[in-house]
């Protein structure tokens, strides 16, 4: 009955050993998640933020794509124009 007893405490004392090391990895585990949260809602919000850019630059060349176009016909206008002075 005693070495039962015994064979039960020592089971019990690792048992608290293993409990007690899986809660210092939980805890771990738990910071770096944390530590990932916070990189990645940086990342996320960069992300937003270089999106933005993006749109912001695609509505400027086209804005300019148009101003060229418009250059273009305008010269080729005035170039006409001369021309038929020319002739």
């Amino acid at each position: 009955m005693q070495s039962e007893i015994d064979s039960l405490r020592e089971i019990n004392s690792k048992l608290l050993a293993e409990i007690t090391e899986l809660k210092k990895k939980n805890a771990e585990v738990k910071a770096e998640n944390v530590k990932l949260k916070h990189a990645l809602e940086k990342h996320e919000a960069r992300f937003t933020s270089l999106e933005q850019r993006d749109e912001e630059k695609a509505t400027l060349i086209a804005k300019l794509d148009d101003n060229i176009k418009e250059i273009k016909q305008s010269s080729a206008s005035t170039s006409s124009v001369k021309n038929s002075d020319i002739c």
